[in-house]
């Protein structure tokens, strides 16, 4: 599995206890997340490629200096965005697929 794309995504998540969740956006300007691993979309309104429940784990934010890509793109017409915290957290949507893929080698636990 270390040779699969998608792992190379997630591996950083290894040991995170996960949740089933209907995907709710977590602000007005954030209106979808996609999988960690897949890129699948998550998001609220329907469509044929939108995922609207999925696994999310959430990790405490950090403090950090706004990205690169955030602050060169303020000087363009395009507007980005830094990723929203939810009180004081982070979260991390995987899809079904991914989450079955790499529950076992990454040591994924489901909280009840």
């Amino acid at each position: 599995m270390p040779e699969d794309w998608r792992y190379k995504n997630i591996q950083y998540l290894r040991g995170s206890k996960f949740r089933l969740a209907r995907y709710e956006a977590p602000s007005a300007e954030w209106d979808h997340d996609h999988c960690k691993g897949c890129w699948a979309k998550f998001g609220s309104l329907e469509g044929p490629d939108i995922l609207q429940s999925g696994y999310v784990t959430r990790t405490p934010s950090v403090e950090s200096p706004e990205p690169e890509m955030v602050r060169a793109s303020k000087e363009t017409r395009w507007v980005m965005i830094p990723e929203p915290e939810v009180q004081g957290f982070h979260s991390h949507w995987l899809c079904p697929k991914c989450f079955g893929n790499f529950r076992d080698v990454l040591e994924f636990q489901l909280e009840p």
